[in-house]
């Protein structure tokens, strides 16, 4: 699959974009995808149709799997995630993280570890966060007021020591 650079608006386009998944109509991906060079010209959404997914397992932002189709078959993604973030549901010791993971979505080409692409992430003065990242298919989210099972931490603990274990040998040779 192609990953696309995400697309971070201006400000004064941040700002008119609504924290919910009745935001993201047929135009609005359509035009998201094809700037983001993830759909061509030829090729637009005929439906958007969305759900809530892990929902009260301890997230700060509201998470919904978004399935779509197109005007004619292309190979890319049928399936997306989008991460709306309310700016005022983050206590403020923990609103930094929200900005960090923006600029993560941003500037983080290959961390060298499986991430979700980013097709499309903004963040406005308030804080209130949406991203739009690839739709990696598990519905098993942990509950993180409880934790993950053991496979899981395993499954993370392993994905988190190759992705140090990278920067600690590129940070060795400077």
């Amino acid at each position: 699959m192609k990953h696309s650079q995400p697309l971070y608006p201006n400000q004064e386009y941040a700002s008119s974009i609504s924290i919910n998944p009745e935001f993201i109509t047929n135009d609005w991906l359509t035009d998201t995808l094809r700037r983001g060079d993830t759909i061509g010209p030829e090729t637009s959404l005929i439906s958007v149709d969305w759900k809530q997914i892990a929902a009260d397992v301890g997230f700060t932002s509201s998470l919904y799997r978004f399935a779509v189709q197109y005007s004619q078959t292309v190979d890319v993604p049928t399936t997306f995630v989008g991460k709306f973030t309310d700016g005022s549901s983050v206590p403020e010791a923990l609103q930094h993280l929200v900005k960090r993971e923006v600029c993560f979505n941003l500037q983080v080409n290959d961390p060298g570890v499986i991430i979700p692409c980013c097709h499309f992430t903004t963040i406005d003065n308030k804080n209130y966060v949406l991203s739009l990242l690839e739709d990696l298919g598990s519905e098993n989210w942990p509950d993180q007021m409880i934790s993950a099972t053991p496979q899981q931490s395993t499954i993370v603990m392993k994905a988190l020591a190759k992705m140090y274990a990278s920067s600690a040998d590129a940070s060795r040779s400077h």
